[in-house]
């Protein structure tokens, strides 16, 4: 009969794993500590070493299947890097603040925009100019459309609109957040007009109402928004009264009012797998505007940072 020889790599993959646990090391684990985002001491973990499984497959391949070598197969190790772990702290500071926006923005795929109204003025800013998918943020836009053509004596609260009033509508927009009547009101206004319109009151490009998947808009933009309803610079009078009320009567309190110790006034989006927050924080130690806008996170995810930007700024 006919002798064939045949490899088998996952067999010795598996040898080589097990003979590894004997005398393999372990690699230790090197401690970086951050403070506000800056290096200030380090603790090195030794190397380890582990088996070279390429590097002994290929001699035992080459020793059966070519005869290559003799009859032996030296084991190979190779060195493997200590595990980095890093152990951060963020100060009661402006720096402290924005080290923490920075690093939450990107742990978390995540844009966030911070104003402290009065007090020591902070602000910082994590990836808080990329453009997203704004979910029902963009209502607190609308809302600025509507207002205007009310006091333009364009339309009043009591008119009709689908199947109720321009003020049942538009608490059907901010309060329960449905959509209905926001896009009805999109096609009134013209989403080239909304554009052009906040545009002229300082949004950026990275809000728009004609791309061709959803609307987008930016943490920073939001923020704006609401640093101008809050004093009153772009929504004033009974319109801003109005729209403050709506924000904190909502049901959807999982994000900034879970992590919150003060009274928030909000609006929450989500869509698919973006989920924002955009608030207006009356803490009893100050207030303070703050937008967190998420991809792949959840409300208890934006309530844990806020409850850390909350003892950074009040600790």
């Amino acid at each position: 009969g006919k002798t064939e020889l045949r490899f088998d790599p996952d067999k010795l993959n598996e040898y080589l794993a097990n003979l590894d646990k004997e005398v393999g090391v372990p690699a230790g684990q090197t401690r970086i500590m951050l403070v506000d985002g800056k290096e200030t001491a380090r603790q090195t973990g030794e190397s380890g070493r582990t088996i070279d499984t390429s590097a002994v497959l290929a001699a035992v391949q080459g020793h059966l299947l070519e005869g290559a070598g003799d009859n032996a197969v030296e084991l190979p190790f190779r060195s493997t890097a200590p595990q980095i772990i890093y152990n951060e702290s963020y100060t009661a500071t402006q720096a402290g603040l924005q080290a923490y926006a920075n690093d939450a923005a990107h742990r978390y795929n995540a844009a966030i925009a911070i104003q402290q109204v009065g007090g020591g003025g902070w602000s910082a800013e994590g990836r808080a100019t990329v453009s997203m998918p704004s979910a029902s943020t963009y209502k607190l836009y609308i809302a600025k459309m509507l207002f205007d053509k009310i006091n333009r004596g364009e339309t009043r609260w009591d008119d009709r609109i689908q199947d109720t009033t321009v003020s049942g509508c538009f608490d059907r927009m901010i309060i329960a957040s449905t959509n209905a009547c926001a896009e009805e009101w999109i096609r009134q206004f013209g989403r080239t007009n909304i554009n052009n319109t906040l545009y002229g009151l300082g949004i950026s490009g990275g809000t728009t109402f004609t791309h061709p998947v959803a609307t987008h808009t930016t943490a920073r933009d939001l923020r704006t928004f609401l640093l101008g309803v809050n004093d009153g610079s772009l929504v004033s009078g009974a319109e801003r009264d109005r729209l403050l009320s709506s924000l904190s009567r909502h049901t959807f309190r999982q994000g900034i009012p879970a992590g919150s110790k003060g009274s928030v006034q909000d609006k929450v989006g989500f869509l698919w797998d973006y989920t924002h927050d955009a608030a207006i924080v009356h803490h009893p130690r100050g207030t303070y505007v703050m937008v967190i806008m998420t991809k792949g996170q959840s409300y208890a995810r934006i309530a844990a940072i806020t409850r850390e930007v909350e003892r950074i700024m009040y600790p």
